[in-house]
């Protein structure tokens, strides 16, 4: 989700050998801009979709150098709309990122004209270790990397990655920063703010008001 901590199936040479202009189709609005952080901060230019007229609009405005679509949208199945541009004679490489993780639905990414194939959730990578991490630990890792450059409160990793009869005035999302800031090594990516949350940085970024704790 984050430089080096994204990694997928590969098929044939490498998939973003190249590549500047990237078109990325997610719906998700926590992990589109997650995802889409985490190219831009490898050095690509990304735009960010939600749907296919979007997604179909930006291909016929801009070039772009290859393309990452989420299956299923508001508006349809990606796949569809693969296969309309391929009959164009588009030829930009496609990754097709998703929850459809049956064998059958690969075979149909890659008949639909997909160059890989992606399921969500990720495998988790930092400096080319693999870590393994809880549904919890990789939630609040998923939220923090939506959130880079600004503060989340613990009251919002709470909200967003426990049930309702979790106790806000616990330490529980103390715990698994704690556990995650293990398994993630040095040099640190998440940082404390006293009494405001934790942030994880996306380089210099303008201060704003602190999030409640």
């Amino acid at each position: 989700m984050v430089p080096g901590l994204l990694s997928g199936h590969r098929r044939g040479s490498a998939f973003y050998c190249d590549a500047v202009r990237v078109l990325l189709l997610e719906d998700d609005p926590e992990l589109g801009p997650a995802v889409a952080v985490a190219l831009r901060r490898a050095g690509l230019a990304v735009d960010l979709v939600a749907t296919l007229a979007a997604a179909d609009l930006a291909l016929s405005v801009h070039g772009y150098d290859t393309a990452v679509f989420d299956r299923m949208v508001p508006d349809g199945d990606a796949l569809d709309l693969v296969r309309v541009h391929r009959g164009r004679g588009w030829s930009v490489p496609v990754l097709f990122l998703t929850a459809r993780d049956r064998v059958e639905d690969r075979v149909d990414g890659f008949h639909a004209g997909g160059d890989d194939y992606l399921v969500k959730p990720f495998a988790v990578r930092r400096a080319g270790v693999q870590l393994t991490l809880t549904p919890k630990e990789f939630a609040v890792l998923e939220l923090l990397v939506a959130r880079a450059g600004t503060v989340v409160s613990r009251t919002e990793l709470i909200t967003h990655c426990w049930d309702e009869m979790a106790d806000p005035a616990s330490n529980v999302v103390d715990v698994v920063v704690a556990q995650l800031r293990r398994k993630l090594g040095d040099p640190p990516l998440v940082a404390t703010v006293r009494g405001a949350g934790y942030r994880v940085d996306a380089g210099p970024v303008s201060e704003s008001r602190p999030a409640d704790p």
